[in-house]
């Protein structure tokens, strides 16, 4: 976390400086040092009333402390805490995975439906091929406007169907707040 500390000319009092190698199975995970000093720098940013500092310390505090943990369900929320807003500090990153998840969901949808929207093909033409972009596009907007019903017309009527719009209902949620929250990071 130091850089450019140079130690040549400092003092220890009565201490005694040791150099030598620290045994492998004493040493501690690396991850745990930087998320102890990015804790404590955010400590000291919140206590001198810099909120900017304090939220970018926090950051890089829930970064390291989503390494230092075992694979697990917090492991995966801050994972997704991560990716959806950079911990609490992007909120274009919000929107980009909030765009995202409807995007996998829209596409998965289209694969449900009686009659799909588009289909894959190597033999369009580019006019064509553009042509099919511009009305998908078209028809994602009007299914994302949708929100929170997020369903098509002319979907098959299955467990499938109900599973893919409840998961895009939850991850569009979590992308929607998780833009809230990193709108407000300098409200509180």
């Amino acid at each position: 976390v130091f850089s450019g500390v140079n130690l040549d000319l400092a003092r220890g009092g009565n201490a005694h400086w040791i150099f030598h190698e620290v045994p492998i199975e004493d040493k501690i995970n690396d991850n745990l040092y930087f998320r102890d000093s990015y804790r404590q720098l955010k400590l000291a940013m919140e206590k001198m009333g810099n909120r900017y500092y304090a939220l970018l310390y926090k950051s890089k505090e829930m970064y390291y402390h989503r390494k230092e943990l075992n694979w697990g369900w917090d492991k995966i929320l801050l994972y997704i805490n991560y990716l959806s807003n950079n911990n609490g500090i992007s909120w274009i990153r919000g929107i980009f995975f909030t765009l995202t998840c409807a995007l996998i969901a829209f596409l998965c949808l289209n694969f449900q439906m009686k009659e799909p929207l588009f289909h894959w093909t190597t033999d369009a033409s580019l006019e064509d091929t553009f042509e099919a972009i511009r009305f998908n596009a078209e028809y994602f907007i009007s299914y994302l406007s949708t929100y929170p019903i997020l369903k098509l017309d002319g979907l098959k009527e299955n467990w499938v169907v109900d599973l893919i719009v409840l998961l895009s209902r939850i991850f569009v949620s979590v992308g929607i707040y998780q833009i809230i929250t990193a709108f407000r990071k300098y409200g509180k």
